[in-house]
């Protein structure tokens, strides 16, 4: 599949985690007598690429609060590349898969999980026209860069981008337990535009 770059990982349970977090609703359901799905259950690696990526989930969980409020009931939070960047016709070329593998959270958080198994490295595509931060290091993205191969590790949450215009509401949710442990303390993640 284009878009991706092998590695030597065969547990596919671990990439699932990366995209599982990022939606809305998030449940894992399994049927009886079947293979047990609980994170501890599929070992110490999987265990801890679900503890990073659902902490991700409920950092971010009151920006999904706020994108629901703004969409007010009508369309998804989750849009497809091309929903945004109707001009680029990259995203409508099948055989490239960027529509199929990213896509926003809103209108300016990109996400790019892994989505085969075996995976540690992943082609991402870039609207060109567009300035992207990396969400989990802030590193600017070359605005030059259109498709660049980006690293997608185990233990991590899936290559996510911040458009420059665009703020992502993050609470900080160390040693949360149950809901009485929040605060209404955040941290914004800002991505400035130029100007």
């Amino acid at each position: 599949m284009q878009g991706y770059v092998s590695s030597d990982s065969s547990d596919f349970e671990f990439w699932w985690f990366q995209v599982g977090a990022l939606y809305p609703f998030a449940e894992d359901h399994s049927g009886a007598n079947t293979k047990s799905q609980e994170p501890y259950a599929l070992g110490p690696t999987v265990l801890e690429t679900s503890r990073v990526n659902l902490g991700l989930r409920y950092a971010i969980l009151r920006h999904y609060y706020g994108l629901f409020l703004q969409q007010n009931g009508t369309g998804t939070i989750f849009r497809p590349l091309f929903f945004e960047f109707s001009e680029n016709e990259e995203l409508y070329d099948l055989s490239l898969n960027y529509t199929d593998s990213q896509f926003l959270i809103g209108r300016g958080l990109m996400a790019a999980p892994v989505l085969s198994e075996g995976i540690n490295k992943r082609l991402i595509y870039f609207p060109s026209q567009e300035t992207w931060f990396d969400f989990n290091t802030s590193e600017l993205i070359k605005q030059t860069v259109v498709v660049t191969n980006y690293p997608a590790p185990l233990n991590v949450t899936a290559p996510l981008f911040l458009k420059a215009g665009h703020i992502v509401l993050m609470q900080n949710v160390a040693n949360v337990r149950r809901t009485e442990d929040l605060d209404s303390l955040y941290r914004l993640s800002v991505a400035f535009k130029k100007n």
